[in-house]
């Protein structure tokens, strides 16, 4: 079987065979960062190895099955059980709206659990068009705007200026005339300015783009980021051994 390898979010590499979800079941990568949380022999939970976003969980499990109707009553019962302790610690821990993705296109079945916190946004660009989505959509948006602006700041920016790019941002989808404006603004740092709005956007988005925050977060998450989801995965270790002690 051909050796695999991935880096984690620390830039290890980790090595394994054939399926990932299995060598980490069997414990067979030896630097999975975070460690396992939780492990009974059938279900597992583990920070996100390669995405450095704190509370991002795994759940997966020992066999390799692609779903849970596979599976015996009580099995999938054993994992919901472990999925609620888990989601009941992330609200423990300050978490209170969490979302849960099941890897639909996997062969080795894992759920996903993803804070839902206000510093992840939907990207503007992506709505439906029934009326409580749109409603949705300004409301998030408003937020998205008000932290964007915010990002870009080199210095004070005027009051006068600031109301400008929101009525800006809500009113066109003109690329040339924010980028116009943006650098009457700007001036000289416009461009370092224009770097920041890029990689911003990419950061905004909840559940209909989490591969960009995914990709977001591994590319420019920081040091402090990255320990910060190390903290938070010992926070949820203990939480569990209180649990079953």
């Amino acid at each position: 079987m051909k050796k695999l390898v991935e880096k984690n979010f620390l830039g290890q590499e980790m090595e394994f065979y054939g399926c990932k979800s299995c060598a980490i079941s069997n414990h067979e990568i030896t630097n999975l960062v975070g460690g396992y949380l939780y492990d009974d022999g059938f279900v597992n939970v583990t920070a996100d190895p390669e995405v450095p976003i704190e509370g991002f969980m795994i759940v997966g499990i020992k066999p390799h099955v692609p779903n849970l109707t596979l599976l015996k009553p009580e099995e999938r019962f054993q994992i919901c059980e472990v999925t609620n302790s888990l989601e009941s610690i992330m609200h423990e821990l300050g978490y209170e709206n969490i979302l849960k993705f099941e890897d639909g296109f996997s062969s080795h079945w894992r759920q996903w659990l993803i804070p839902a916190s206000d510093k992840i946004f939907y990207n503007p660009r992506i709505y439906e068009s029934d009326e409580k989505s749109r409603t949705k959509w300004i409301e998030y948006y408003e937020r998205f705007t008000v932290i964007l602006l915010q990002a870009l700041q080199e210095e004070s920016i005027t009051k006068e200026d600031y109301q400008l790019l929101i009525d800006l941002l809500y009113k066109t989808d003109d690329v040339d005339e924010i980028v116009e404006v943006f650098k009457n603004i700007y001036g000289t740092n416009f461009q370092k300015v224009l770097r920041n709005v890029q990689e911003y956007n990419m950061n905004f988005g909840r559940g209909k783009n989490l591969k960009n925050i995914s990709n977001y977060a591994k590319k420019f998450a920081t040091d402090e980021d990255k320990e910060q989801v190390l903290e938070f995965a010992g926070k949820v270790k203990r939480k569990f051994y209180e649990y079953h002690r």
